[in-house]
């Protein structure tokens, strides 16, 4: 629970400055239609109030389609070698191994900020089926990878 509530409030912080920075880009174009003195407004009308329900909305349902745990298939993690070579060809290098569980992070700074610093890919080899967890988009990617791999021998 943790977790999820501290990646809910990573997100609401992202979309904050994102807020910020789309608002600050309209004032210097002179495309926004309030002042930053007639700011205060936007916290008290109908609309400023939805876009904050918006936005904690949001923040609250992303850990939820943000992350995922997915089956991994036995066979491919024989050849330990091959797995942390692909991990790294998609940018993660082996944090920390402990019982079987290995523990990814990105590397690239750019990557981390782009993944908001929730950038761990944990591979649990324990229990009947080996998991694989964390963000979505990069899950996906490396066992697609991963699937491609095993395809191919």
């Amino acid at each position: 629970m943790k977790q999820y509530l501290v990646r809910s409030f990573r997100y609401m912080i992202y979309l904050i400055i994102l807020f910020i920075i789309i608002y600050g880009v309209m004032v210097l174009t002179g495309t926004s239609r309030v002042s930053p003195q007639t700011l205060g407004l936007f916290f008290t009308s109908k609309s400023g109030l939805l876009m904050i329900g918006i936005i904690v909305g949001l923040s609250l349902l992303y850990p939820l389609f943000g992350f995922v745990t997915r089956p991994v298939r036995a066979s491919l993690l024989t050849d330990r070698g091959l797995l942390i070579s692909l991990m790294e060809g998609e940018g993660f290098v082996l944090k920390q191994e402990t019982d079987g569980i290995l523990h990814f992070r990105a590397v690239s700074p750019l990557k981390r900020l782009a993944m908001r610093y929730d950038d761990d890919i944990v591979l649990n080899t324990n229990g009947p089926a080996p998991t694989m967890s964390g963000n979505r988009r990069a899950v996906t990617r490396i066992l697609f990878r991963l699937d491609t791999l095993h395809i191919n021998r």
